[in-house]
């Protein structure tokens, strides 16, 4: 593991871009560090479904979304479309 005096020089900057849905231009500042968490978590649940032949989830995956995409792809089979059941 690197340590800090091994790493390279950063130059950083500031960059601001004001919120347009927020009079003051105001935006949350907890938002960022939890974002690729949320893509890294759907990547997982279409991974784990892939050989159902599931492509696509909408976040949050509730058991019902789960179970539709699930159908979908099991219909798209049935239709002759990618996808679908791995016996």
């Amino acid at each position: 593991m690197p340590r800090a005096d091994q790493l390279p020089a950063f130059d950083t900057e500031i960059s601001e871009a004001p919120s347009t849905t927020n009079p003051l231009g105001m935006r949350g500042g907890s938002e960022g560090g939890i974002t690729p968490g949320l893509a890294a978590v759907a990547n997982a649940i279409v991974d784990a479904l892939a050989e159902f032949g599931v492509e696509h989830i909408e976040l949050p995956a509730t058991p019902e979304r789960v179970w539709n995409a699930m159908r979908a792809a099991h219909r798209n089979d049935a239709e002759g479309r990618e996808g679908g059941w791995v016996s």
